[in-house]
């Protein structure tokens, strides 16, 4: 839905809480009840390098070597 509407090759939802599991299909009403509070879309040019280092960061994020620099921000 988001990659027809904005004409993008990628998009990313932010990590939060969710309110339901999407089973079958994707629809606007599931999707309002998945993520229950208002977002905003922001687009972006991005390369492949930084989509890369992105997808990393957010995986290091949740598992780093040193459990002090544990932070949010999964993707």
């Amino acid at each position: 839905m988001l990659l027809e509407e904005y004409d993008v090759d990628i998009s990313f939802l932010p990590g939060v809480g969710y309110g339901i599991s999407l089973q079958g299909d994707i629809t606007r009403k599931n999707l309002s009840r998945l993520i229950p509070h208002p977002s905003k879309v922001a687009t972006l040019t991005l390369t492949r390098e930084q989509v890369k280092t992105t997808l990393e960061q957010t995986t290091t994020n949740q598992k780093p070597r040193d459990k002090y620099e544990m932070v949010g921000g999964l993707l």
